[in-house]
């Protein structure tokens, strides 16, 4: 990932290179693959959404038409009619929202578990690593409702608010940073953990400037009838 330096996180590419590796890796393998993310996502935000609603069926049959009709999801079901569906992923912002829900949860019981939120940082980290700007989000929320929950909820003298909220921002955080040190420690071993540093800031850079978005798409419905276009530059 660190040499291809391509935009989506790298957990991301690896599941996909291990799905093509496991199933076939033709373009009709892929096509699959970029189908099943999006169902993934949808049996992530599924719970995600039975959980917030309080058990409501029709908010719960609200929130799963919505999750079809207007996420990335919807592409899978008007496929005939888009030329890409690539990018197209529901797991990229489902997993940092299960994560989310998980580990504020885990830092605002009233008996919060160390363990629990070392947990929730961890499956948080993954998340990071399988989309940078949802993941980010994620923990950055975390860590604001632990802020807020010792400020505001709980009782007792500032000072041990203060080294609650620490503890439980420092257990989430050390969860997240172990996925993320793994994956440094493996591409340092194999004597690429500079490159990768280097790669993931400037694909984070480039994301958040909003460059690419801001450029027109160099593929279009007629370059199929021309496939040679996409060459001629070079």
């Amino acid at each position: 990932w660190a040499d291809a330096g391509l935009i989506h996180a790298p957990l991301r590419d690896y599941l996909l290179t291990l799905y093509s590796l496991v199933f076939g890796a033709t373009a009709e393998h892929l096509r699959m693959a970029s189908v099943l993310v999006n169902v993934v996502g949808l049996a992530l935000l599924l719970p995600v959404a039975a959980r917030l609603t309080g058990g409501r069926l029709w908010l719960q049959l609200w929130c799963a038409y919505l999750l079809v009709a207007d996420t990335p999801a919807r592409l899978v079901v008007v496929y005939s009619t888009r030329i890409s569906l690539g990018w197209a992923d529901l797991t990229r912002s489902a997993w940092s929202t299960l994560a989310l829900v998980l580990a504020i949860e885990a830092v605002t019981a009233a008996r919060p578990s160390s363990r629990r939120v070392l947990g929730c940082g961890v499956f948080t980290g993954l998340g990071l690593l399988y989309s940078w700007e949802y993941g980010l989000c994620a923990v950055v929320a975390v860590l604001l409702a632990t802020v807020a929950d010792a400020v505001l909820r709980e009782t007792g003298p500032r000072a041990m608010r203060g080294a609650s909220g620490a503890r439980r921002c420092a257990s989430f955080l050390g969860g997240v940073l172990v996925p993320l040190l793994a994956m440094f420690g493996l591409y340092a071993l194999l004597g690429r953990g500079p490159r990768l540093l280097r790669t993931a800031r400037d694909i984070v850079t480039l994301s958040s400037a909003g460059i690419w978005g801001s450029l027109p798409f160099p593929i279009r419905a007629d370059t199929f009838l021309r496939p040679y276009s996409l060459i001629q530059a070079f």
